[in-house]
Order: C-alpha cells, then sequence, then structure tokens
C-alpha cells in the first residue's frame, strides 16, 4: 500500500476531475442544448480515459494480492491528502434528480 499511495493518488484525483469536467460538460448540454456544448462532451469523454488508467491501477493492485478494504482505504487517504478538494469529491458522487 505504502509503496503504490502517491502513484494511486494521483490517478484517483485525476479520475475524479475528469468525471467531475464530463459531468459539467453534460450538464451544459441539457441547459443549453448546441454544438459547441457537445463538443465540449465530447472532448470530455476523452479525458475519461484517466479513470481507465485508475481502474487498471485497483486491478493490479488486487493481483498484487490487496484486499478491496486495502484499497478503498487507499482511496480514503487519497481523499484526505487533498482535504480542501472534498467538497468537489461529493459534488461528483452525489445523486441528482
Amino acid at each position: 500500500m505504502n509503496l503504490n499511495q502517491e502513484e494511486f493518488s494521483k490517478l484517483t484525483f485525476k479520475c475524479d476531475n475528469a468525471m467531475r469536467t464530463h459531468l459539467i460538460a453534460k450538464q451544459a448540454v441539457v441547459n443549453d442544448p448546441s454544438e459547441q456544448t457537445v463538443r465540449a462532451v465530447e472532448a470530455a469523454e476523452i479525458g475519461l480515459l484517466d479513470c481507465q488508467d485508475y481502474d487498471l491501477k485497483r486491478k493490479e493492485l488486487s493481483r498484487w494480492g490487496l484486499a478491496e478494504n486495502e484499497i478503498s482505504e487507499m482511496s480514503l487517504r487519497a481523499v484526505e491528502e487533498r482535504a480542501n478538494a472534498l467538497p468537489d469529491v461529493v459534488k461528483i458522487h452525489e445523486i441528482r434528480y
């Protein structure tokens, strides 16, 4: 866990940022459907590749023998490292109606 925490934290936040950007872009299309806002969603979708890197790292850690609880702990540590970004992380995971 200690050997991979720094890289895992970076990947966690890159993925969170990509998801946030994608969500904002999708909301912009809902509020103002236009060619420009659709292009912004398409561009944001490319950013979601960061989430693939994050998912691959999680699977790699699992193959190395880390349990899901240990990987989840690493995620929590990543959030704690950037506690000032916590409201942003919460916004991403909110369920909106």
